[in-house]
């Protein structure tokens, strides 16, 4: 939880979500989770939001298992492995338009973009994602699963990085 993943702008917009139907997981461990307390107690929705601190990569697949979508609020971000990790499990994403994000999520077929720094556009990004109807989740949820595995899988990625060397020499 650093300044460049975003996570005090999501802060801000939990608390300006108008649907406070939900409970926030958040993973990781650093400086801005103070912040984020801070913003959570002001607001009065502490026991919507766990911090679990931090997870071991082999139990971040049971951790995905139990959201019903991703939020990917970065200021800036290559590819990110989060979502992707996010998308091969189901999830659909909410995410900055930085980076490496903007090739991840196919908008409105996978997920969401947002512009960064923006706490409002993301809590009526969010807002509007829990009243989806269940047939459109479940058309987003295939759709990431679909996305991660045809552009995203490792054997994927070794085929293309290979076809590039091979072109190279």
């Amino acid at each position: 939880m650093v300044e460049k993943n975003g996570v005090v702008v999501f802060a801000k917009a939990l608390t300006l979500a108008k649907n406070k139907k939900f409970k926030v997981l958040i993973a990781g461990v650093g400086p801005e989770q103070a912040i984020m307390e801070s913003i959570f107690k002001k607001a009065d929705i502490v026991d919507r939001v766990t911090f679990l601190g931090a997870i071991k990569n082999s139990d971040m697949p049971a951790l995905y298992k139990k959201a019903d979508f991703s939020v990917l609020p970065s200021f800036y971000e290559a590819t990110s492995i989060t979502g992707l990790e996010s998308m091969a499990s189901g999830l659909p994403l909410i995410g900055t338009s930085v980076g490496g994000i903007p090739y991840l999520i196919e908008e409105g077929i996978t997920g969401f973009l947002i512009p960064p720094h923006d706490a409002e556009s993301m809590s009526r990004k969010i807002d509007e994602v829990l009243a989806f109807s269940d047939e459109k989740y479940i058309q987003l949820s295939q759709a990431s699963v679909m996305r991660a595995k045809l552009y995203f899988d490792w054997i994927v990625i070794a085929k293309k990085t290979e076809k590039l060397y091979l072109q190279v020499l």
